[in-house]
């Protein structure tokens, strides 16, 4: 017959942050930790000790296969409840809050392949720019034109 601890939390998994489906060696390593921050000869809170009884109790309860047993056979049905809630909220789209002193933050309105097109234009602008320039200087020279004056040109185009 399995013992009943003098007292368990009402959920000794959420006092001790793990799953019910949490192994035996979770358990184990969640108490330690919680144990090493709220032990009240750690913690400057004046309610660590009331936060460590829950700790134990809960390890003392959660630790015992009997016992685990016995309080999961009793709160099948809430244990679901709070399942069912939990996963909505976390299906749930989150709601940011901006305290109303700062500036709301300036978001891009442009997607990537906006940016993209809209660079690619700016260089193809460019490009065209230099082909003109190109094609003003060689109109202004009235002689036959040589390799050496396109690049000439071309330098000339670049600097201006």
């Amino acid at each position: 017959m399995p013992r009943t601890p003098n007292w368990v939390p009402d959920d000794p998994y959420e006092v001790l942050q793990v799953s019910p489906r949490a192994s035996s060696d979770v358990i184990r390593a969640a108490y330690r930790v919680l144990a090493r921050n709220y032990h009240p000869d750690v913690s400057t809170s004046p309610t660590s000790a009331v936060r460590m009884r829950e700790l134990n109790a809960a390890y003392k309860a959660l630790i015992d296969p009997q016992l685990r047993a016995q309080l999961d056979a009793q709160k099948p049905v809430a244990r679901a409840r709070d399942a069912a809630s939990h996963r909505l909220k976390a299906a749930a789209p989150r709601r940011v809050h901006v305290a109303r002193t700062q500036a709301p933050v300036p978001r891009s309105r442009l997607a990537r392949p906006t940016v993209l097109a809209l660079a690619l234009g700016i260089f193809l602008m460019v490009v065209l720019a230099l082909v003109v320039a190109i094609s003003f200087a060689i109109d202004a020279l009235d002689a036959p034109v040589s390799a050496d004056q396109i690049l000439q040109a071309a330098s000339f185009a670049t600097l201006a």
